[in-house]
């Protein structure tokens, strides 16, 4: 286990993980024709739910991906690499059948959809299905919540966000 963290730590080194994650969206911008598989999609989405399960093995690793607050970040990560692979793989698409001398697929689908019934049941469903998910997951994910504001005693240093920018 030893030498998988030692391996993993390497890459995590922030020269070493830029110039990497670098290379690997220029070779993905570059051969976008090979990016943009369906086996490479998978193979993606697999390679970090092995990361991730074998790193639960790891008690640091899993505390600290195990935390409430960090549970999103984990989702986020997932959901970045999904939709990345999947803009591209449109994109793709659309650029053969414009090289085909047919119009890009948007312009194919000529249904008329209206908004009312159709989109307004649509967003009515996602927003309870997402309320559902939202209750559950405040319930099951007890996240911890900060002391109540002090006006009186601030944080120190109390900087703004964008005070690190400039």
């Amino acid at each position: 286990m030893d030498a998988i963290k030692g391996f993993f730590n390497f890459f995590a080194d922030p020269r070493v993980f830029f110039l990497l994650t670098l290379s690997a969206f220029i070779f993905a911008v570059w051969r976008r024709d090979v990016f943009v598989k369906l086996r490479v999609g998978y193979g993606l989405q697999i390679f970090l739910v092995l990361f991730f399960g074998l790193g639960l093995f790891d008690e640091n690793f899993r505390l600290i991906i195990a935390k409430p607050d960090n549970v999103p970040i984990v989702g986020l990560i997932f959901c970045l690499l999904f939709f990345t692979w999947y803009s591209m793989r449109q994109a793709v698409l659309n650029d053969e059948r414009l090289d085909k001398g047919e119009p890009v697929a948007e312009k194919v689908e000529e249904g008329r959809v209206w908004v009312w019934p159709d989109l307004v049941y649509t967003e009515l469903i996602c927003l309870i299905l997402c309320s559902v998910v939202l209750i559950v997951w405040s319930i099951l994910l007890d996240a911890p919540l900060e002391q109540p504001a002090n006006s009186a005693a601030t944080p120190n240093p109390s900087k703004a966000p964008w005070y690190f920018l400039g």
